[in-house]
């Protein structure tokens, strides 16, 4: 059961590293796509982000070319089966963190209620997988738990005008939903569509092709795309 959930955890992972592409791979924003030499290329890259990186090269050449070949069509499939699972996490941590520019990256998790023992026992054995084998801090918020008790709780009260903005978007219009939630979510970054808008990931597809639309900017800081 527990190599399940991690397989799939490290799955929604690269998900998330493939959204993210180009962000965490210098020099593959000049790729248009596969076509021509463009998995040549970015096989190229990835082999020289490895070789200046403690990221496996097997590895990042296959997270690569998917990458590129996701970022003009749908075909986001599962990486290589043979690369362990310790390895992906590891590196898709690496990865993820280097697309937002930081120094670490963090997973929030929200407890939801109701829980059975076991169901909390292979929720935090999930978490402290990802974080010693993934190198990536987990914060478990909501509610606490209540069998596991490893796992230290720090109760965290928020100033009243953070607590207001939680209130006004709830009480806000709310949003009709294009389909099923994902398990892991991550915000845009500046410049690139987002990867879990299907309109703005066809929309981009569709521009790609447009010399005319050369330059264009999505997800800017004021919130408008040009």
């Amino acid at each position: 059961m527990l190599g399940e959930r991690v397989t799939t955890l490290v799955d929604e992972l690269e998900r998330v590293a493939i959204g993210l592409f180009p962000a965490w791979l210098p020099g593959a924003d000049r790729l248009s796509g596969p076509e021509g030499l463009g998995t040549v290329a970015v096989r190229a890259l990835a082999d020289q982000l490895a070789a200046r990186s403690p990221n496996f090269g097997p590895f990042l050449r296959d997270l690569a070319e998917r990458s590129l070949r996701a970022s003009t069509n749908a075909d986001r499939q599962h990486g290589d089966s043979h690369i362990p699972l310790e390895v992906r996490a590891r590196g898709l941590t690496r990865l993820i963190t280097d697309a937002y520019g930081r120094d670490s990256t963090a997973l929030l998790v929200t407890v939801p209620d109701g829980l059975s023992a076991a169901e909390e026992r292979t929720l935090t054995d999930v978490a402290e997988w990802l974080a010693l084998r993934g190198r990536m801090t987990v914060w478990l918020a909501g509610t606490p738990l209540r069998t596991v008790d490893r796992i230290r709780s720090v109760l965290v009260t928020l100033p009243e005008h953070l607590t207001s903005l939680v209130t006004d978007v709830e009480d806000g219009p709310s949003v009709a939903s294009t389909g099923p939630t994902p398990l892991v979510t991550f915000p845009p970054l500046s410049g690139l569509p987002r990867p879990d808008s299907a309109a703005e990931q066809a929309l981009e597809r569709a521009l790609a092709l447009r010399e005319w639309a050369g330059g264009r900017h999505w997800n800017s800081a004021s919130g408008s795309a040009t």
